[in-house]
């Protein structure tokens, strides 16, 4: 039978972040593109009951987590959130017999095409190998959520899982999106708007990164294809201990040391005068969205001029003055800043930046969930929007 059409409870246009998916999922051939998937390991034991009625709670607490997004039948590039009456989203269970299966099944959802007009725009699978071994497999698309979205996410799940109160709602997604179209409507982001015409003249195009020494390529092509690839390394103990003094010393975080670094290797590798560098910002400036799920992550661009002359010491303390005034300016959404700069665009590279430094620190303790200890095996970022960039990792720079 066919099921019975969903009851929707609210309509607000799209974001100005979401925006960029809505547009992007029309050029890219692979529509996981934009999924970002991982799987844990989860040692111990589970009421698996308790779990699903603590996925059931969580996705009907926040609004993101039961959204279709549906078009418009005249202007292709606006779309609507439209929030469901209830969610779709359940825990997914199966039992496997080894350890091979787990990576079957991941592959399987990294294929996953999510249906953006469905409503379910996350999946939560939960792989039982014995009675306390365990592994959650997760995938989202971007457009629904962040990364710091899916920590409100693991936190609400445990406090529904141990019969904790999960408090008044937050403010929802689709009003945050509805007061941002507001908010630039009425003039409130021109200050931020004055910030960034200062940083990038009209009378200037922002500096395109040079190819650097290490590319296979003469020249920089339109990319089709969006596979992550990814190479780790790990600092020493001493090392980080030697990052954090140097920090300190100049009253500045471990994120300035690297932005510092990253600009003076960069530099290093090419003969421009400038350079810029993204970062992201979870831009969640408001108290009453800090505990909320939905796409809130917004890019900022750090410029930076060659100095040839400048210490290290003063090269982390601009990239902490840069930083800081960035982020002091960071409710003008990256896709607005494209528009009102008037920024050339080109299909070979990203506009206002070809590098991009993501930084997020690693929590001490592993996270633990329904009893669990969640041990994170595995990770696949997908494409941000954003992320369609150098990235020193595409196929321009390798």
């Amino acid at each position: 039978p066919t099921p019975p059409s969903p009851i929707f409870v609210k309509s607000e246009p799209i974001s100005l972040g979401q925006s960029r998916f809505w547009f992007l999922q029309r050029l890219v051939k692979d529509m996981s593109t934009f999924n970002v998937t991982f799987y844990f390991m989860m040692t111990g034991h589970i009421r698996v009951g308790d779990l699903e009625r603590a996925v059931q709670a969580v996705t009907a607490r926040h609004e993101a987590l039961r959204t279709c997004f549906i078009g418009s039948d005249t202007e292709p590039d606006l779309a609507h959130q439209n929030v469901m009456a209830h969610s779709q989203i359940k825990l997914e269970r199966k039992n496997i017999n080894n350890v091979e299966d787990v990576a079957v099944e991941y592959a399987k959802l990294r294929a996953h095409e999510f249906d953006l007009a469905g409503g379910k725009l996350l999946r939560i699978i939960l792989l039982t190998l014995s009675p306390t071994c365990h592994y959650l497999l997760v995938n989202y698309h971007h457009i629904a959520m962040d990364g710091a979205s899916f920590q409100v996410l693991l936190s609400d799940l445990e406090k529904a899982y141990s019969g904790q109160g999960l408090g008044s709602p937050p403010r929802q997604y689709p009003d945050f999106a509805a007061a941002q179209h507001k908010a630039l409507e009425n003039g409130q982001m021109s200050d931020d708007l004055e910030y960034w015409h200062s940083v990038f003249p009209a009378t200037e195009e922002p500096p395109v990164l040079p190819l650097l020494p290490m590319a296979r390529t003469n020249s920089r092509m339109g990319i089709t294809n969006y596979e992550v690839h990814q190479v780790e390394t790990q600092l020493g103990t001493e090392v980080l201990a030697r990052i954090k003094s140097i920090s300190k010393t100049n009253r500045s975080t471990p994120f300035h040391f690297f932005i510092a670094a990253f600009k003076v290797m960069l530099f290093s590798f090419i003969d421009a005068q400038d350079l810029t560098i993204g970062i992201a910002d979870a831009n969640r400036n408001d108290s009453d969205v800090i505990n909320s799920i939905g796409f809130f992550l917004n890019l900022l661009t750090l410029k930076f001029h060659r100095q040839p002359d400048q210490s290290f010491a003063d090269a982390i303390l601009e990239a902490r003055k840069t930083v800081y005034a960035a982020l002091a300016h960071s409710r003008l959404p990256f896709d607005v800043l494209l528009q009102k700069l008037n920024v050339s665009r080109s299909s070979s590279y990203s506009p206002f930046f070809q590098a991009f430094f993501d930084y997020r620190q690693t929590p001490r303790e592993k996270q633990s969930l329904a009893n669990c200890i969640l041990d994170l095996k595995e990770v696949h970022p997908g494409r941000s929007a954003y992320d369609i960039s150098l990235d020193v990792t595409d196929n321009t720079t390798n």
